[in-house]
């Protein structure tokens, strides 16, 4: 059952059963050692339950279904969601090079990077490799802050003029389904490019940050940065 709300308790007052339950134990953050672990334990979870997963670290709360009249606040499934503003995936390139097709978006895959999923999480978000992911698969519908930034100075010395940074979902060309980017013609400095956008994701959709520069060569210097933040879930 949901909660009860505030109550200040008073010295010498009967504390009874239903007010336990309400106040203090359907109130409290509950660890689960996972998911699984989380449904053979709690059967009937109502909205705003709040739970932590030690496998994933993360928080977890508990929506209904999505109802305009009784519950505008549910999503669009009901379940449970990772809490607002979780960090999913946070994803570094450092200085070893990352080699650009001449005149073609590549890939990024992070050498240094968090994530609150795994190579077979199927829950909070999966990534496709342990060591230098380069593929995120979404796990719950829901609205994501996608965001991935890199500085000028990263480009190979021989760039062209042209450099692009750019996120996408569902597709293996980063022109398609294209969520965001920023385009310079800077030829270098240290300026900072950044794309980001805040988007509506399906579960299973796969995001892929890309590099692009108009020539040959290596993201030598690479400081490439990104991050993938929840937000809430579809409502509607």
């Amino acid at each position: 059952m949901a909660g009860s709300g505030y109550r200040t308790f008073t010295a010498g007052a009967v504390l009874t059963a239903a007010q336990v339950q309400g106040y203090l134990q359907d109130q409290v953050v509950m660890d689960f050692a996972s998911n699984a672990a989380r449904t053979a334990a709690l059967a009937s979870p109502s909205q705003g339950m709040i739970s932590y997963l030690t496998d994933s670290n993360s928080y977890w709360q508990y929506y209904e279904a999505y109802n305009a009249g009784t519950n505008p606040g549910g999503a669009s499934v009901a379940g449970w969601y990772p809490q607002e503003g979780t960090l999913l995936f946070a994803g570094k390139r450092t200085n070893t090079g990352l080699s650009l097709t001449n005149a073609a978006y590549t890939n990024v895959t992070f050498n240094t990077f968090a994530c609150a999923g795994s190579t077979s999480n199927t829950d909070t978000i999966q990534i496709s490799s342990a060591t230098v992911p380069a593929t995120m698969t979404i796990r719950k519908a829901g609205w994501y802050q996608l965001t991935i930034s890199t500085r000028m100075g990263s480009f190979s010395s021989t760039a062209g003029t042209q450099r692009i940074v750019a996120v996408n979902r569902n597709s293996t060309t980063a022109t398609t389904n294209n969520l965001g980017n920023l385009v310079t013609t800077t030829p270098g400095g240290d300026a900072t490019l950044v794309a980001s956008n805040t988007v509506l994701l399906a579960a299973s959709d796969v995001v892929r940050f890309w590099l692009y520069q108009d020539s040959g060569g290596a993201a030598t210097s690479n400081d490439t940065n990104a991050s993938i933040v929840y937000l809430r879930p579809a409502s509607v």
